[in-house]
């Protein structure tokens, strides 16, 4: 079950990938991603209110770990997922869904600075893995422009999903209610984003917002908060690490569509294929060490 999970999160994910990309076209992010975040609360509190309705047991909250989720949701749907959005737009999906594939390595690298976990030589050549992955995913675009600035986002969103997870990982083992969780979490990205982006609620409440637009961010909206229920739901079965990493590994999904539904648009290279294949070999060795 745990499996099934991962993979629909995965799939989702991989979807949103190409949603975000047709949906910049239409609205721009600074509105478009607050309505997705608004979408995530919309869907998650109908989600929540589903579950509650057929339950049997009790529900009993943590406030502690309430606000575990909550702070997860400012990292992993605030930080990671604007940064993650803005890399899709400008270096395309194929290219940001490999660079954010390495969140899970950044988690390890955080848990040895942090938690004083070990890394030993095995787990060292993976992030060796990892790191000329990355190198070759983030090749020169058209024109032969190298895109510094995008990849340092890319990597920046990366590090903020890991922080996200973590948090997300160690809440749930103290409530185990990952729908209000992933709820707590939308919630609080949408009223940080919106409280720092304030032109960007007032766009949305305005009458001048292209309807091809808005239906596109509200779909990216569910497609994210069903993925990330899928995969905060999963690690009841799996381990976070293993469940993070599954549904993280969009590129096996996002490069083949690119190149063969889409006509290559983006121009991905096999340098770029190369580069995601080792990044999900090194982020499989370092889960199975």
């Amino acid at each position: 079950m745990g499996d099934l999970l991962a993979v629909l999160a995965l799939l989702l994910f991989a979807g949103n990938a190409f949603v975000v990309r047709a949906a910049a076209a239409h609205m721009g992010q600074r509105t478009g991603f607050l309505v997705a975040l608004v979408a995530n609360v919309v869907v998650g509190a109908v989600l929540v209110v589903g579950h509650l309705a057929v339950r049997a047991e009790p529900l009993r909250v943590d406030p502690f770990a309430l606000g575990m989720f909550a702070v997860s949701g400012i990292f992993a749907s605030y930080l990671g997922r604007r940064g993650y959005f803005r890399t899709v737009e400008t270096i395309g999906p194929s290219r940001a869904s490999t660079i954010q594939n390495s969140s899970p390595a950044f988690a390890l690298v955080l848990g040895w600075l942090l938690l004083g976990e070990r890394l030993g030589p095995v787990e060292l050549a993976c992030m060796g893995g990892v790191m000329l992955g990355l190198y070759l995913a983030s090749g020169r675009l058209a024109g032969g422009v190298v895109p510094w600035r995008e990849i340092g986002v890319g990597l920046f969103s990366a590090a903020a999903y890991a922080v996200g997870n973590i948090i997300r990982g160690d809440a749930l083992d103290r409530w185990s209610e990952p729908l209000l969780g992933a709820l707590a979490g939308a919630v609080a990205a949408t009223v940080v984003y919106a409280a720092l982006h304030r032109p960007a609620w007032s766009a949305v409440a305005g009458p001048r917002r292209p309807r091809r637009g808005l239906a596109l961010w509200l779909l990216s909206g569910a497609l994210t908060i069903g993925g990330q229920a899928s995969v905060i739901a999963s690690t009841a079965y799996l381990p976070v690490s293993v469940a993070v990493a599954i549904s993280a590994a969009t590129p096996m999904v996002v490069i083949p569509v690119s190149v063969l539904l889409f006509a290559n648009r983006e121009r991905v290279r096999p340098r770029t294929a190369v580069g995601a294949v080792l990044i999900a070999g090194g982020v499989a060795g370092l889960l199975l060490v």
